[in-house]
């Protein structure tokens, strides 16, 4: 069977076809390929990002160096994009434009001034001039730190009870356990947790606490004269950030246990000694007075030392006897406090108010040692004593020579009148 001429042209077109459809598809790729490189060409890279320094402080400048380059054939326009967050909420961002030609580099150095403490993320982003494509990302972390803390907080209630317009006596003891000094700000918050349209009691000082010291101090909190659970929230607060807080529960109550307190009223004290007196708590009840704890307040608690420091049951009718010292420090201010001096415990309070006068020591003319020692000698005792009779002999025999010596010139004188 012949096939004819125009079958073989046919098959030659439709093959021709063929070959070009199917050549067609890798051009296609190959150009979209060689599309895509030639934009890569026009594309940056953040060779590096580092901040300094390397242990970032709170309230003191970061610096952030980024290097940026054209790793493209053609010159480009980019953006460079600066956020710095916190537990993912912004806290600085900037933007900088700028072009580079193929294969340069350029440097940025911006700064910041962290403001918080804790961990924080930094996000380096190059865009191209429109920010509509991300050519490279850099992600780098820090934790602000300071100086100044840790610090510690305790709140200490004598008492987890009062009654109806009493005040709650409070002793908080804050403890720096950083390098350095500062000033810090002690935020006390009272309210009442069980009661109707109560308003919250608040209360602010300002403490310079040394580095490595702790400081205690003393409060009488006026409640909000209701009846319920109270709650009292004490907290550190430095560069405006709450640090540490402390959670206290106790109950005002409308009645509350007669507890007798039986105390000195004038208690005196000498500065740079110990003074002990007693502390009689008599139960006037008919109930058991529990987990008491005994406490006095208005002067420098350092000071202070009871013992015992607690007593479990005081049953009816019963009583008990805390001893109390005072150690006041040579360099006390002479001066009076007005103290209180009282018990809390887990189901009565009681509080009693006296007078501690600081008195100043008596001062003695003492002798030195060495001096101490020579004038004790025996055989020195002898020698003064003769040396002090061959004073007084010397000093006898003079005044009898002058009297005699004045008797002879007056005799003289008689002579020469009568002759």
């Amino acid at each position: 069977m012949k096939i004819g001429k125009k079958i073989v042209i046919a098959i030659l077109i439709v093959f021709g076809i063929l070959s070009m459809i199917i050549y067609k598809l890798p051009i296609t790729g190959k150009f979209e390929a060689i599309s895509g490189f030639e934009n890569s060409d026009l594309s940056g890279e953040i060779l590096s990002a580092k901040y300094d320094p390397k242990e970032p402080k709170i309230l003191e400048r970061l610096t952030i160096t980024a290097v940026v380059k054209n790793n493209g054939k053609e010159k480009n326009n980019y953006l460079l994009e600066l956020k710095i967050t916190k537990n993912g909420q912004l806290k600085y961002g900037d933007e900088f434009t700028f072009s580079l030609p193929p294969g340069n580099e350029m440097s940025f150095s911006p700064t910041y001034t962290p403001d918080d403490f804790g961990d924080h993320t930094i996000f380096l982003r190059l865009h191209d001039k429109n920010k509509t494509k991300v050519y490279d990302e850099k992600i780098l972390t820090f934790v602000a730190q300071s100086d100044v803390g840790p610090f510690d907080l305790e709140v200490d209630l004598p008492s987890h009870i009062i009654g109806l317009g009493d005040s709650l006596p409070v002793t908080i003891l804050i403890t720096n356990m950083g390098a350095r000094g500062s000033d810090i700000g002690l935020n006390l918050d009272l309210y009442c947790r069980s009661c109707v349209d109560s308003k919250k009691i608040s209360k602010s000082i300002q403490i310079f606490l040394n580095g490595s010291s702790d400081v205690k101090k003393q409060f009488f909190l006026r409640t909000s004269g209701d009846v319920g659970m109270h709650v009292l929230v004490a907290s550190i607060v430095l560069y405006d950030r709450e640090l540490v807080s402390s959670k206290n529960q106790f109950y005002v109550n409308a009645t509350m246990p007669k507890i007798l307190i039986s105390t000195q009223y004038w208690i005196k004290a000498e500065a740079g000694k110990k003074t002990i007196f007693g502390i009689e708590i008599t139960n006037e009840n008919g109930v058991d007075i529990k987990n008491i704890k005994p406490f006095i307040y208005g002067i420098p608690p350092d000071w202070i030392s009871i013992e015992p420091s607690s007593f479990n049951i005081l049953k009816p009718t019963d009583s008990v006897v805390f001893t109390a010292t005072l150690d006041v420090p040579e360099n006390a201010e002479i001066k009076s406090y007005e103290t209180v001096i009282g018990i809390g415990s887990d189901n009565a309070f009681s509080k009693k108010e006296v007078i501690l006068s600081i008195t100043g020591a008596v001062t003695v003319f003492e002798l030195p040692s060495t001096a101490y020692g020579f004038l004790s000698n025996y055989w020195i005792h002898i020698v003064l004593i003769v040396a002090l009779i061959v004073v007084l002999f010397l000093f006898y025999k003079s005044r009898r020579k002058g009297q005699g010596q004045d008797r002879r010139t007056i005799l003289r004188k008689i002579r020469d009148v009568t002759t």
